[in-house]
């Protein structure tokens, strides 16, 4: 991802040095391919060099995956540019390292159903239910959290891995109403859906979102 890093780094100097608004809007980029399946005008608004920036980033997570079935590159980033730059308060966000996901995921994968839903209610980035779909293609996640940088970025991660879940961001233990949900990969492997074969991202809001939790 070091590519990916400077070309993120290029542009957050050119805008003040807002890596946090720049890292956003690269994951709003992403969350718009994943909508168009309604049109590429989607894409309208969006800075060129993003584009760039999600190349390199598919690139990383085509290469990583090969060795070890998943990759979250987006919650590294997210976790050496953004919370280590001082734009996140300290204390406020701790991810699992990606070794103790693995470790978890050699634990309980005998215990896991072959199919249906798995789900993690302080989900972060994703990168556990990630590291659990790896060991079983056919399980459906849903993630859960109430820092919407990581909600988008674990719908990212779920779309660029064929993952079919839902993420919804909310304060699960102060039932807090929801900001949004993302539908990600809906009908992905069933050849009777519109989106057999077509990743992509749907965001809820409002009273819709309420009701799915």
């Amino acid at each position: 991802m070091q590519n990916a890093m400077d070309i993120l780094v290029k542009i957050a100097k050119r805008k003040g040095n807002n890596f946090h608004g720049v890292f956003v809007s690269f994951l709003d980029y992403i969350i718009a391919l994943g909508q168009c399946w309604k049109g590429f005008r989607c894409l309208e608004g969006y800075d060129i060099e993003l584009g760039d920036l999600a190349h390199e980033w598919i690139q990383a997570v085509c290469k990583e995956s090969e060795k070890k079935g998943w990759y979250d590159g987006l919650g590294a980033l997210y976790e050496s540019v953004i919370i280590n730059s001082g734009t996140k308060k300290a204390g406020a966000a701790f991810y699992t390292p990606v070794a103790v996901c693995d470790l978890l995921t050699g634990i309980t994968a005998s215990d896991l159903p072959d199919k249906g839903w798995i789900s993690d209610p302080t989900c972060g980035t994703g990168r556990t239910l990630l590291s659990l779909h790896a060991s079983n293609p056919a399980l459906k996640c849903r993630g859960e959290d109430l820092d919407e940088t990581a909600c988008k970025v674990c719908a990212c991660n779920f779309f660029i891995h064929a993952i079919e879940g839902i993420v919804i961001c909310h304060d699960i233990l102060e039932h807090r109403p929801v900001r949004f949900v993302f539908k990600v990969n809906e009908g992905l492997n069933d050849h009777k859906s519109m989106f057999y074969g077509v990743p992509h991202i749907e965001r809820i809001d409002g009273k819709e979102a309420e009701k799915l939790i």
